[in-house]
């Protein structure tokens, strides 16, 4: 699977966000006296991802007033944010198949069995709540 990597370079304050087939990975450069040097750039945080382009445009809306002019795909915003602004724009475009329970806060997933039913109880709790899965499958 793809992946969505946060990048930063050593002595410059923005992120950058890229996409790609492989994890990120530079090797850190050895000097002439046999020392480790500056990386050329740091990865800050990977993300694997079914699809890439669509995590990037969702993170072009929700980290709108972070981009850097002039430069695509980079944000002044901390690391922090931008992963947060990562994790949920592949929430929303793929959500995943548990739910959490607004009254005892575990998550669980719903028997196969009742998938179609509009509400589902919890297994923790036994608190009726709305399925948002509930005809999709």
């Amino acid at each position: 699977m793809p992946f969505v990597s946060i990048l930063a370079a050593p002595g410059n304050a923005h992120l950058l966000v890229v996409g790609s087939a492989v994890p990120v990975t530079d090797p850190q450069p050895i000097t002439a006296e046999g020392t480790f040097g500056e990386r050329p750039r740091i990865v800050v945080y990977q993300r694997e991802v079914p699809e890439p382009e669509p995590v990037i445009a969702r993170l072009h809306t929700v980290l709108a007033t972070s981009r850097v002019a002039g430069e695509a795909d980079a944000y002044d915003c901390p690391a922090t944010v931008a992963i947060r602004a990562v994790e949920i724009a592949t929430s929303e475009l793929w959500p995943p198949n548990r739910l959490r329970c607004q009254y005892c806060q575990h998550y669980f997933v719903p028997p196969i069995a009742e998938m179609q039913r509009m509400y589902v109880a919890c297994p923790h709790c036994h608190n009726p709540m709305l399925n948002p899965r509930a005809g999709l499958v």
